[in-house]
Formats: C-alpha cells, sequence, structure tokens
C-alpha cells in the first residue's frame, strides 16, 4: 500500500489500479446530455409520466399522462419503474438501491480529494466502493442488493 498508504488491507487481498480510470457525477451528465439532445433537435418531455411502451410497426409507442409519441427506438432508463414498463424483462433485470454518502475530510488527511483513486472492495460484509470527489470530500457505500421499489405517494408512483 505504498502508493495509497490509507489504504489498511489484508495481505491476502489483490488489487488492480488503472490509473486512467474515472467516474462522471450523475446530475451535471444529465445536464449535458439534455442540452446535446436538444441542440440536435430532440424535444425533451419532463414532468410527465410515462404509463407504457409497447412495439408499433417496426416503431415504439410510448403512452404518458399527456399522450402518445412514436418514434424509432426508445431508450428505457427507469430505473425501479422498468419491471412495470417492461414486464417482459422482469425475470432478468433487478435493480438495487444503491446509497452514497459524501463525507467532508481533514486537509491532509491521507484520503483526502486527490489522494485516492476510485476504488471498489469486496468483503464478506458485502461490496463497498468510494469515489473521491473534486470537492474535497470522499463518497462511500456497501451493496446491500436490497431490490428497489418505485417510490410512493398516495399509493400511486411519485413523479421524481
Amino acid at each position: 500500500m505504498r502508493r495509497f498508504p490509507a489504504f489498511r488491507l489484508p495481505q491476502d487481498y489483490v488489487a488492480v489500479f488503472q490509473p486512467d480510470g474515472g467516474f462522471l457525477e450523475a446530475e451535471p451528465s444529465i445536464a449535458a446530455h439534455l442540452a446535446l439532445a436538444s441542440a440536435a433537435g430532440a424535444s425533451i418531455r419532463s414532468g410527465e409520466t410515462v404509463r407504457a411502451i409497447e412495439p408499433a410497426r417496426g416503431r415504439v409507442r410510448v403512452i404518458t399522462d399527456r399522450g402518445t409519441v412514436e418514434a424509432g427506438a426508445a431508450i428505457v432508463a427507469a430505473g425501479a419503474w422498468t419491471k412495470s414498463l417492461l414486464p417482459e424483462f422482469g425475470a432478468t433485470l433487478r435493480v438495487t438501491r444503491e446509497v452514497m454518502g459524501w463525507f467532508a475530510m481533514a486537509d491532509g488527511d491521507p484520503s483526502s480529494a486527490g489522494q485516492l483513486p476510485v476504488f471498489i472492495i469486496e468483503s464478506r460484509h458485502g461490496m463497498h466502493y468510494g469515489i473521491p470527489s473534486p470537492h474535497g470530500a470522499s463518497g462511500s457505500t456497501a451493496d446491500q442488493g436490497r431490490q428497489a421499489s418505485p417510490p410512493q405517494r398516495n399509493g400511486r408512483p411519485r413523479r421524481l
């Protein structure tokens, strides 16, 4: 652990280092995708609830609470709602909830920003990972393997 002294791992653990590895922050990435799609002529429809996705004569039909849209293809990124929208994938798709926490690190701490790579550690306690932040914090979570379900409000799916 000469390269990253903050890690204290058992002798039998194996490590792989990828110097060009990294991550994307979800919110700015989504904003960039939306801006690029809009600039390319896409119609951005937010605040709309998708009710169904159906095949339609070599195309796809997306039915929402505001109407129907037909397109050549659809990219479905519905998280926990995917099974209800695409029940034929129910047996093969397992959506889990990943909880992320960000923790401020003291200046000079060997685990502060710029001192650690993105990492994943698997132990008898589960899968744990950390993502150093350019904002001077580090994140860590454990994959508990719990399946996610859509958020509910008043017994109906909630818009996010």
